[in-house]
């Protein structure tokens, strides 16, 4: 495989020749965009982390099969199924380049000290700027320290702090604000019933595999990051700094559960705040 290399202050991207015509412009400014607003997210002051030590590296395909070759040779993995991953592995994320529009009418609910505005948000026209967001923000997160690699984080940490970086809107990303797609989705959970209690979801690491219920999941992974980062600023901190002090390598529920009470506390009181912001989520709307 040949690639053209494009860089930009905090990134460098490898794109496959085939793939220039693809407006790369656009993909390194939603890169440094989502680079800005994470550590607007997370202040030093707040959270222990540091700046990227060099350049965060990017591999980027407009043909599937070499995408798919690419997964196989650098990750040994099939990741066919996918349009674009972040591997821990490899420090890269690989990238699937393509054009998709986003359908939603969901509407945008952000808060601004007591005032509240709801109000009709305006879409970004590429699917794949939420899949760049989406993954600059797990690939931020392992390079600048705030998580460590090869330790297991369960799926509100790992998939809830990036589905809160997915660029959806034209305004800033971050737990601060909303995400309408994964609030919408977050919606329908407790409408229907379906809104996992912590005693189990504060330490699950595996998906289902229903896709129904994978996006469910990952909408209360959304919901529970954004709960603790509004509400449990110091704890969520402490959590994390904890983790990232963690042995690398395989972590049984037990442990995981047991990280996240000596951070948060009891989980029944915790599961209860969670399911009556989740609930008042759904009353709003």
């Amino acid at each position: 495989m040949s690639f053209h290399v494009v860089k930009s202050a905090h990134f460098r991207l490898l794109i496959d020749a085939d793939a220039m015509q693809a407006n790369v412009k656009t993909i390194t400014h939603v890169l440094e965009v989502t680079h800005d607003d994470f550590f607007t997210a997370f202040p030093t002051d707040r959270f222990d982390h540091q700046a990227l030590a060099g350049p965060a590296m990017w591999v980027c395909f407009q043909a599937p099969k070499r995408f798919d070759r690419y997964a196989r040779l650098a990750d040994r993995r099939d990741m066919s199924h996918l349009r674009g991953y972040y591997s821990a592995r490899t420090n890269r994320v690989a990238l699937l380049l393509d054009d998709q529009p986003v359908a939603t009418t969901a509407h945008s609910s952000r808060t601004t000290g007591s005032q509240r505005d709801d109000q009709p948000v305006t879409l970004e026209p590429r699917r794949i700027d939420r899949r760049i967001s989406h993954e600059a923000a797990h690939q931020l997160a392992f390079n600048s320290r705030l998580y460590r690699r090869g330790v297991m984080y369960p799926l509100w940490a790992g998939e809830g702090l990036a589905t809160n970086f997915e660029r959806i809107t034209t305004g800033p990303l971050g737990p601060m604000y909303d995400n309408p797609d994964r609030h919408a989705r977050l919606v329908q959970v407790v409408r229907g019933g379906r809104l996992m209690r912590l005693h189990r979801f504060a330490s699950m690491v595996r998906l289902p595999e229903n896709h129904d219920a994978v996006v469910d999941c990952y909408a209360q992974a959304w919901g529970l990051f954004r709960f603790l980062y509004l509400h449990y600023p110091k704890q969520l901190s402490a959590y994390l700094a904890a983790a990232a002090n963690t042995e690398p390598g395989w972590r049984a529920t037990g442990e995981l559960r047991s990280a996240f009470i000596d951070a948060f506390g009891p989980i029944g009181p915790l599961d209860a705040a969670f399911t009556r912001w989740a609930d008042n989520l759904a009353d709003s709307d």
